[in-house]
């Protein structure tokens, strides 16, 4: 059987996981379009419902991808600083 290679650091589960964020984005800004459309359709409104299901769903997208980023890169401890020597003439 052939082996399979892996990259250091990423498991399967951390793909699944990655896509299944890009999918919580694509599905909220889809969602906001879709009910955006429907109310349009049925208030007879023209298009503003569904500019503003389509902002409604960018940002709701745009919020889950944020957590998700926090949650995956942990806060890092404060980094040691070199002091600037002044006389180095930069």
């Amino acid at each position: 059987m052939a082996e399979q290679t892996k990259t250091p650091g990423m498991s399967e589960n951390g793909v699944f996981r990655d896509w299944s964020e890009a999918s919580s984005f694509s599905s909220s800004l889809l969602s906001g379009i879709l009910v955006g459309l429907v109310l349009d359709r049925w208030l007879g409104t023209g298009h503003w419902l569904l500019i503003a299901g389509l902002a409604a769903g960018f940002y709701s997208g745009t919020l889950r991808l944020y957590q998700f980023s926090k949650k995956a890169v942990p806060p890092q401890s404060k980094i040691p600083t070199e002091e600037c020597d002044d006389d180095a003439g930069f």
